[in-house]
């Protein structure tokens, strides 16, 4: 968050659904969120323009997030192509966050930046990490 007096300028990151019709390339399973990344400028606290876009599939079960390019209710296999980070799915590196306990990373549910295990909260959006 940057201020300039009553000025101000917000990344925000928003889960906006549950994508039940969509499956993960890596794991299969269908427990998959949409999640949206924007700047925004306010006034006063009232959002006045956004830009910059990004919309993002996370898989809940192995952690792997995926760049999409809009918002749509379910995404098919091949849409799913361009991933941002790779979750692992093998029962014993699993720590129940997307994160792999043999080297020490965390992917938070989100924004999708990577964290270190041990961490409770995201170093780059703030939110509790599970």
């Amino acid at each position: 968050m940057f201020f300039i007096g009553i000025f101000g300028i917000d990344k925000k990151n928003e889960e906006i659904k549950a994508l039940h019709d969509t499956v993960c390339r890596e794991c299969s399973c269908s427990s998959c969120t949409l999640y949206r990344e924007y700047y925004r400028f306010h006034f006063f606290f009232i959002p006045l323009i956004t830009w910059g876009k990004k919309y993002r599939v996370v898989c809940e079960s192995c952690g792997t997030v995926f760049n999409v390019s809009e918002e749509k209710d379910s995404y098919s296999y091949w849409e799913l192509n361009n991933i941002l980070f790779r979750g692992h799915h093998t029962q014993p590196c699993y720590d129940g966050r997307g994160g792999n306990e043999e080297t020490g990373s965390s992917i938070c549910p989100n924004c999708g930046a990577e964290a270190d295990v041990s961490w409770v909260y995201c170093p780059s959006c703030g939110k509790k990490l599970q």
